[in-house]
């Protein structure tokens, strides 16, 4: 259509309309509210950004998501981390941005993307499916461990086609959102990822198998318990007690006494998810361990064999390391009434600490109130 001059009396009407601002400048020319809350995302004060991020977030504005998509692009991490989180609500516009900064040099920051992402939902899961199948390697393998985090239940046959990619960096991300999505019929597949060459990937399939906790899966992971690398025999000992295989009981305890620190403590709290009375010597002697970690584990997993592990509990409340004590209190705590005489026994002995016996006082009156302590 050509377009035809303008007469008198178009002209006379245009002059009283108000000119167009330019584009650029109405860009960049938000309220004053929302400028001081933008120099708020680079406050030293995490507070302060944490609730600037919040009330920029329920703005949606297309101008501000303009220039919240410029913050993210360079300057102080805390910046991008503040408006990756404000960038959360503002729907399919901020993705690829938000994608962009899962690789981000400061992990703070791909943690808010991995966040705003999850609030965008669907639109941000159906873009992160297409970069994990593209052609760039560090995307592809940060698109995948994303979609793992959200629980993308929609990227599973993505998942399970994963799990045979040449690139063993995908192929441990592929089991543990397998794992994620918590679909127990996709069990088998990890099975067969637990042969894998590299040990990464085996310790993947094991942890994503315990979190599943699928008991049909028991002998392979007992199987592992043997693996050469000791993070996997770690993580099958602790997918065991997750799955609940009391049949593990007798390997783990014989793990348990002569292993790596790494792989002991995970026996530990496979045998305190177990709950077996077999396990009670060997957490006895755990609890009186130098290694106030392990020690701790053991307490932890002792809380689990009832009234059995009572005695043992006393002893550590009273000999033991100041903060496995509490720790110890914190148990019998738990134990509830069957706990309440033995702490009044431990109170009529006259060589006890005060600190002792204040703390078992305390530990007897949160679990019989209407009794008074020795």
């Amino acid at each position: 259509m050509v377009k035809t001059a303008p007469t008198e009396a178009d002209t006379e009407l245009l002059e009283l309309l108000p000119l167009p601002a330019p584009v650029s400048e109405t860009a960049l020319a938000p309220d004053t509210e929302t400028e001081l809350l933008l120099s708020r995302l680079g406050d030293t004060d995490w507070r302060a950004r944490v609730e600037a991020a919040k009330a920029l977030g329920v703005r949606t504005s297309p101008t501000l998501v303009v220039r919240l998509i410029s913050f993210v692009k360079g300057g102080d991490f805390r910046v991008r981390r503040a408006a990756a989180e404000a960038l959360g609500h503002s729907g399919d516009t901020a993705v690829e941005p938000l994608i962009g900064l899962l690789e981000d040099r400061t992990r703070e920051v791909r943690f808010a993307a991995t966040t705003a992402l999850q609030c965008i939902g669907k639109p941000a899961i159906d873009a992160l499916v297409r970069h994990a199948e593209g052609k760039k390697k560090l995307l592809r393998r940060t698109a995948l461990e994303t979609l793992g985090r959200l629980r993308a239940s929609d990227a599973v046959p993505l998942f399970l086609r994963s799990l045979s990619d040449a690139d063993p960096q995908i192929r441990w991300r592929a089991a543990v959102a397998v794992g994620e999505a918590g679909l127990f019929q996709n069990a088998p597949d990890l099975v067969a990822v637990l042969r894998d060459s590299d040990p990464q990937v085996r310790w993947a399939a094991s942890t994503a198998l315990g979190t599943l906790g699928n008991g049909i899966v028991a002998v392979d992971l007992r199987g592992l318990l043997d693996d050469e690398a000791s993070e996997v025999r770690a993580a099958a000992a602790w997918a065991l007690g997750e799955i609940g295989d009391l049949r593990a009981v007798a390997a783990l305890l014989e793990r348990a006494l002569q292993e790596t620190p790494e792989v002991r403590r995970a026996c530990l709290l496979a045998l305190g998810r177990l709950g077996s009375d077999e396990a009670l010597p060997m957490l006895e002697d755990a609890a009186r361990s130098e290694d106030t970690e392990l020690a701790s584990l053991a307490l932890d997993a002792l809380a689990s064999l009832g009234a059995t592990a009572i005695p043992t509990l006393i002893r550590t409340l009273e000999r033991g390391e100041p903060t496995l004590r509490v720790h110890a209190a914190t148990v019998l705590e738990a134990q509830g009434i069957p706990a309440a005489e033995p702490l009044r026994t431990l109170l009529k002995k006259s060589a006890l600490s005060p600190a002792v016996r204040t703390l078992a006082r305390e530990t007897l009156n949160k679990i019989a109130p209407s009794k008074k302590a020795a």
